[in-house]
C-alpha cells in the first residue's frame, strides 16, 4: 500500500512540476537566457546558440533573446541566421532603437541596402534626431552607389552632432569614393582634430593616407591606433597588412598572432599559417595548424592547409596522404580537389590533374578557383580548344579576372594570332600598371606582332620597374637578337643568368649568340658551368649535348644525351639525338650490343628497353624493335616514349590501327606537347579515314614544325582525304621546296599529279 501511494504522490508531483512550467514559459525563457549569457561570456558560442535557441522555442515574443541569439550566430560567422533573428527582434520591439539599428547593420553586411534603408526610415520618422538612424540611412544610400545622396545624409548627421568624430569618419568615406579626395581628407583629419583618442578616427585617416599613397603619415596612424588601443583586432590586422605591403613581412607576425589569439574561428589561424607559409617557415606552419586537427569543425580546413604546407616542404606524399584523408570524409570538396589537382601538375601528371579538377567543376561549377585551375592545366596540355573554352567560364563568373586573361591571350598568341593577345592584355596593363607579368605578356605579344617601337617602348617600362628581374632582362636579349645586336643580347642574357641561374630561355639565348659569333669554347665554357651547377638537370644536359654536337664533341653529346635519357626517360629529343648520333657515326651495331647487355643487367630499365627498341628500328628490324618498345611499356605502360613508337610502327606495318591509336592516345595524354606524338596521332586519324581528327593533330605539329616536310607531306594527304585540294596543294607543295629528302616524297609528287 505504502509503495502505490508512494507512486501515486510522486506521479502528482510531476504532473504539477509541468503545470506550473507550462503556466510560466516567459520563466523558462530567462533561465535559458542566463545559462546562454554564462556560456557566451567564457566564448562558448555553440552552446549558447542552443540555450537562446530554448529561450526563443519557450517564448518566441521574447526580443531581448531574439538580440542575444543573433549576437552568438554573428559571433560564429552564421549571417543569414544571425540577420533573420535581429530581424525578428526589430519586428518584436518597434519602439527599441537598439534592435531596429542592429538589424539595419546586419542588413548592411550583408548586402541587403533596400531593406536597411527602409528601417533607417523607420527608425527617424519616429525620431529625426537620432544619429545611429541617420548614419544607417546614409550608409544604405551609400550601398545602393547613390553617392551624392549618402554624401548629403552624413552632412546630416554631422549636422545632429558637430563633435561627433565617427560622422566626420564616414562622410570622408563616402567623399573619398566620390572621388573628392581633397575633401574626404579635410573630413578624416577634422574627426582626428574633433577626438584625438579615438582609435576610429586614427585608422580611417590612416586607410586614406594608404590609399593615397602616403605611406609614411599612414603608418603614423596606424601606430596611434595602437597605442590607444593596443588590443584593437581592426588596427592589428590592418597594421599586419599595411607590413606585408611595404615589404616588411617579418614585422607583420605579431600583429597576425594578436588577430589569431583574439579571433574566434579558425579564419584567422588559416591566415597566420599561410603567412609562415609565405615566409617558408614551414614548421611555424604546422605548429599553428596541428591544434585545429583535433576540432571536427575546423579538421578539414586545417588538413587542406596543412598538405599546401608538405607540398612546400617537398613532402609530395604526405601532402597526398593527407588530401586522401579529407576526400574519404568529403568526395566532392572542391578546396581539397583543386589542392589536390594543383599538387598533380606539380607532379607533372597532368592526366591526373585533368580528372581531378574536371571533379573539382563538376562539384561546383561556379567555384572561379576550380575553372581557373581547369583551364590553366588544359593551357598546359596545349589543349587550346578546351583551355579557351574554360578560361571563359572562369570571365562568366569572374569578368575582371587578372588570371583568365592573361592565359586567354597567352593562347591567342600561341595560336598565331598575336594582335588579339595584345588587345586583351593591353586592358590588363592599363588597369594594371605595376603587373609584371601582364607587362612582359604585352611585349611578347608585341614582338610576335612585329610592332618593334610598341614592343621597345614596353621593355624600357619594364626595365625601369625591375631592372633585377631575370624575365625582364632575357625579354631585352631578345630584343637585341632580332635587332642583331649580339653583345647587347649577350649582355642581357648573361644579367638575366646572373638573377637566375636556372633561367633556361636565357641560357639558350646566350648559347645561341655564342655559336652564331663562332665564340665555340665561350660557348663551351658557359654550358660546363652550368653542368657544374645543374648536373641533373635535363633541361641542361639537353642543352649540352646541342652544344657538344655543334662544336663536333661527339664523346661529349653521347655523354649528355645518354644522361638525359637516364635522368628523363620522357625525352622524345634526346632519343632522337641519341639514335641519329649512332646513325651518322656508323655506331648503331655496337650500340646495339652496348644496350642488349645493359637490358639483360637491367632489364626493368624503360630507357634502355626504349633506346635498344629505337636502335633497331634505326637498323630496319621493325619488329624486333616493336617488342622491346612492348617490353618498355609492360614495366610502365604509360612510358610516352615507347608508346609514340609502338604505335607509328603498327600504324606503318600493316599493325592494329585501333591499338596503334591507343598507345598514340597514351602517349600524347603522358607528353601532351610533342610534336612527333602529335604527328603520329594524326596519321593514325588517317590511316583510319577519320580526316578531320587527322587535320586537328597534324596542323599541331606542323605549327610547331612549320619547316618539316614529313609532318607537311602528312598534312597535305589528310587534306586530300577531306576533299580541300587547294590546302593539300599548299602542304605538298611546301614539303617538296624544302629540298629534304623524305621518305614521302614520291607519293607527294603522285598526289599532286593526280590532283591537276
Amino acid at each position: 500500500m505504502m509503495r502505490r501511494l508512494t507512486l501515486v504522490f510522486s506521479c502528482a508531483l510531476v504532473a504539477v512540476s509541468l503545470t506550473a512550467c507550462n503556466k510560466d514559459p516567459q520563466a523558462a525563457a530567462r533561465q535559458h537566457v542566463e545559462k546562454g549569457n554564462k556560456q557566451m561570456a567564457h566564448e562558448q558560442f555553440p552552446e549558447a546558440i542552443i540555450e537562446y535557441r530554448r529561450a526563443v522555442q519557450s517564448d518566441p515574443r521574447l526580443g531581448e533573446a531574439r538580440i542575444k541569439l543573433a549576437t552568438a550566430y554573428a559571433s560564429v560567422g552564421d549571417a543569414p541566421n544571425a540577420l533573420k533573428e535581429y530581424a525578428r527582434a526589430a519586428d518584436l520591439m518597434p519602439d527599441d532603437a537598439e534592435p531596429q539599428l542592429k538589424a539595419g547593420n546586419y542588413m548592411l553586411l550583408t548586402g541587403q541596402y533596400q531593406d536597411a534603408q527602409s528601417v533607417a526610415k523607420r527608425m527617424l520618422e519616429r525620431n529625426d534626431k537620432n544619429i545611429e538612424a541617420q548614419i544607417l540611412f546614409a550608409n544604405s544610400l551609400a550601398g545602393l552607389k547613390d553617392m551624392t545622396g549618402a554624401i548629403q545624409a552624413f552632412e546630416a548627421a554631422v549636422a545632429l552632432d558637430p563633435n561627433r568624430a565617427a560622422s566626420y569618419a564616414e562622410l570622408g568615406s563616402a567623399q573619398q569614393v566620390n572621388g573628392d579626395n581633397a575633401a574626404a581628407e579635410a573630413a578624416f583629419r577634422k574627426a582626428v582634430a574633433i577626438d584625438p583618442k579615438s582609435t576610429t578616427a586614427h585608422l580611417s585617416l590612416a586607410n586614406f593616407l594608404w590609399a593615397t599613397g602616403n605611406m609614411p603619415e599612414a603608418e603614423q596612424e596606424l601606430t596611434r591606433s595602437l597605442e590607444l588601443d593596443p588590443g584593437n583586432i581592426v588596427a592589428h590586422r590592418a597594421m599586419a597588412m599595411f607590413m606585408m605591403v611595404t615589404n616588411r613581412a617579418p614585422e607583420a607576425e605579431p600583429h597576425l598572432k594578436v588577430v589569431a589569439d583574439a579571433t574566434p574561428g579558425p579564419a584567422s589561424k588559416y591566415f597566420l599559417a599561410e603567412y609562415y607559409l609565405r615566409l617558408g617557415r614551414v614548421d611555424d606552419a604546422r605548429a599553428t595548424l596541428a591544434p585545429l586537427l583535433a576540432n571536427d569543425a575546423s579538421f578539414v580546413g586545417a588538413s587542406i592547409r596543412l598538405a599546401r604546407v608538405e607540398v612546400v616542404a617537398n613532402k609530395d606524399a604526405e601532402a597526398n596522404r593527407i588530401l586522401e584523408a579529407v576526400l574519404a570524409r568529403e568526395p566532392k570538396n572542391v578546396e581539397a580537389l583543386i589542392t589536390m589537382g594543383r599538387l598533380r601538375m606539380q607532379e607533372s601528371n597532368t592526366v591526373g590533374a585533368l580528372s581531378v579538377l574536371q571533379t573539382a567543376v563538376e562539384a561546383d561549377p561556379r567555384s572561379v578557383e576550380a575553372q581557373l585551375a581547369l583551364a590553366q592545366t588544359y593551357a598546359t596540355r596545349e589543349q587550346r580548344k578546351e583551355a579557351t573554352a574554360a578560361f571563359n567560364e572562369v570571365l562568366k563568373l569572374d569578368a575582371k579576372s587578372t588570371d583568365a586573361r592573361l592565359g586567354l591571350a597567352r593562347i591567342y598568341m600561341a595560336s598565331g594570332t598575336p594582335q588579339d593577345g595584345v588587345q586583351l592584355v593591353s586592358k590588363v596593363v592599363a588597369e594594371q600598371p605595376g603587373n609584371l607579368e601582364a607587362r612582359l605578356l604585352l611585349f611578347h605579344g608585341l614582338l610576335a606582332a612585329g610592332d618593334l617601337p610598341q614592343a621597345t617602348n614596353t621593355l624600357n617600362i619594364l626595365l625601369q620597374q625591375a631592372p633585377g628581374s631575370s624575365a625582364v632582362q632575357t625579354a631585352a636579349g631578345l630584343l637585341a637578337s632580332v635587332r642583331n645586336d649580339s653583345d647587347g643580347a649577350r649582355r642581357a642574357y648573361q644579367r638575366a643568368l646572373d638573377a637566375d641561374p636556372r633561367a633556361y630561355q636565357a641560357l639558350a639565348g646566350l648559347l645561341n649568340a655564342e655559336m652564331s659569333g663562332k665564340q665555340f669554347g665561350n660557348a663551351k665554357t658557359l654550358i660546363e658551368k652550368q653542368l657544374a651547377a645543374n648536373p641533373n638537370d635535363p633541361n641542361v644536359l639537353l642543352m649540352a649535348a646541342q652544344t657538344y654536337n655543334a662544336i663536333g664533341d661527339a664523346d661529349g653529346t653521347e655523354r649528355s644525351l645518354k644522361k638525359t635519357v637516364d635522368i628523363d626517360p620522357a625525352s622524345i629529343q634526346a632519343y632522337a639525338m641519341l639514335g641519329k648520333l649512332y646513325y651518322q657515326q656508323g655506331r648503331l651495331d655496337l650500340a646495339r650490343r652496348e644496350l642488349e647487355t645493359l637490358t639483360t643487367r637491367q632489364p626493368k630499365s624503360v630507357p634502355a628497353q626504349t633506346m635498344l627498341g629505337t636502335i633497331l628500328e634505326l637498323q630496319g628490324q621493325k619488329d624486333a624493335a616493336k617488342t622491346h618498345y612492348g617490353q618498355a611499356l609492360q614495366i610502365d605502360p604509360r612510358a610516352p616514349v615507347a608508346a609514340n613508337n609502338l604505335a607509328w610502327l603498327n600504324s606503318n606495318t600493316n599493325g592494329n590501327l585501333d591499338v596503334a591509336l591507343q598507345l598514340a592516345q597514351t602517349a600524347k595524354s603522358q607528353m601532351p606537347n610533342r610534336h612527333e606524338i602529335d604527328d603520329t596521332l594524326g596519321w593514325i586519324y588517317y590511316k583510319k579515314g577519320l580526316s578531320s581528327l587527322a587535320i586537328e593533330s597534324l596542323s599541331a605539329s606542323t605549327e610547331k614544325q612549320p619547316d618539316n616536310p614529313n609532318y607537311l607531306y602528312h598534312l597535305g594527304l589528310a587534306y586530300a582525304q577531306n576533299g580541300d585540294k587547294e590546302q593539300a596543294k599548299k602542304m605538298l607543295e611546301k614539303a617538296l621546296k624544302s629540298g629534304a629528302n623524305f621518305e614521302g616524297a614520291a607519293d607527294a609528287r603522285r598526289v599532286l599529279e593526280s590532283s591537276k
